[in-house]
């Protein structure tokens, strides 16, 4: 009838299936079909499960780093730290009676209260930074040996005071580091002399003060006592 060609068709009673029956070609279709549920469940983030463990938050201290990334500091470092604060805290005490009578320029203060105060502390660091923590504490060895030069030379070249200075790296760097390092050391400290005295006109001073001698034997067996206890 075209009347109901646009309607949907019905079939006959018999035709159609028991409830609760699906046809073939329904079940055929659905086998191709993913389960209810199934895609919400595989798209489940995997950090919401229970048994997941969260990673370690990045640090940012080149130090930390080192430690994370299984270099160890040498304990070459750990010797030199507390020896280089007490003995460098002396020497300074040491240089500064003998520049009392010499009347120096401010800076000269300023740079021997940084070195003597501060520089313990950023070698320490620079140490404990480096790819290689004995390599460095090296170079820091090499370094007070250049700058105690310089000091020798700023102080007028006082016979105490240079036998004094010289006789104390000398013995930590034979000690810490061996004949080579020490020979090093020895090196770099006649040039930091040689090139300080450039500047100052290779002057020599007056013979060393009462005060200045009696703080020299006592650095010397100060340091000697902690480098021996350490």
């Amino acid at each position: 009838d075209a009347g109901y060609s646009g309607r949907r068709s019905v079939l006959p009673a018999a035709s159609r299936p028991p409830r609760g029956v699906v046809p073939a070609d329904r079940r055929a279709d659905s086998a191709f079909l993913p389960r209810r549920g199934s895609c919400q469940r595989s798209a489940r983030p995997e950090a919401s499960m229970p048994n997941s463990i969260p990673a370690p938050p990045a640090t940012t201290d080149p130090g930390e780093r080192a430690v994370a990334a299984g270099r160890k500091l040498h304990p070459l470092v750990r010797l030199d730290y507390p020896v280089r604060i007490i003995a460098f805290l002396m020497v300074s005490v040491v240089l500064a009676s003998a520049l009392l009578g010499r009347q120096p320029h401010v800076s000269v203060w300023i740079a021997l209260a940084v070195w003597g105060l501060l520089w313990p502390h950023i070698a320490y660091q620079i140490a404990r930074r480096a790819q290689d923590s004995k390599r460095a504490e090296l170079r820091n060895l090499l370094l007070d040996s250049t700058v105690l030069g310089v000091w020798c030379a700023l102080t007028g070249f006082d016979p105490m005071l240079t036998a004094v200075l010289f006789t104390a790296i000398n013995a930590a760097n034979l000690s810490t580091a061996g004949v080579r390092v020490a020979g090093y050391g020895a090196a770099v400290f006649a040039a930091g002399a040689a090139l300080a005295g450039v500047f100052t006109g290779f002057t020599v001073s007056a013979p060393t003060s009462t005060l200045t001698t009696v703080l020299c034997l006592a650095g010397l067996v100060g340091f000697t006592t902690v480098f021996g206890l350490q």
